[in-house]
């Protein structure tokens, strides 16, 4: 990964999180990057991801969308491991940052595509063009993060 795109992503981080204060819900910055970017006071489990626009010249057509690609890094056997296509296991919510334009996406983990990428243009389409669903119910849907329920604790967690 580019240091460009380390950069845009740490911008992105914080820039959710400055949104997230403006609308009064509490935010907090987990001390180590595992795939976590920000946990909410009530208990949602957030990754950001931030694109700018791009030009689409690919087989389904042209024209401009944001492209977010879904991966985390993990340590493994004190190795560096790229999980592309996946998500940490505890994240709740995606929230999608399209930077030139200041739109925010905010998107519960269980209605991601199975893919690993999401192209956002006028539909939130996987990789492979296989419509889901109108990405306009979830354009600055704030609110499905506070009715998110704080986890049940597991015995013996920190």
């Amino acid at each position: 990964m580019s240091q460009q795109h380390m950069l845009l992503g740490q911008a992105g981080v914080y820039r959710v999180a400055a949104e997230l204060l403006t609308r009064g819900i509490r935010v907090h910055f987990p001390a180590v990057d595992d795939g976590i970017d920000l946990f909410t006071a009530d208990g949602c489990a957030l990754q950001v991801k931030a694109s700018h626009l791009g030009v689409n010249r690919g087989k389904y057509g042209t024209g401009r969308r944001y492209h977010f690609a879904f991966r985390y890094w993990s340590w493994q056997a004190g190795r560096k491991r790229q999980n592309y296509g996946h998500l940490n296991d505890r994240v709740t919510h995606v929230i999608l940052w399209g930077v030139d334009e200041d739109l925010f996406w905010v998107i519960p983990k269980d209605r991601l595509p199975s893919c690993g990428s999401i192209n956002i243009s006028s539909s939130v389409r996987c990789y492979k063009n296989s419509v889901i669903e109108s990405y306009r119910q979830f354009e600055n849907a704030w609110h499905l993060l506070q009715k998110h329920e704080r986890p049940v604790s597991q015995p013996g967690a920190v």
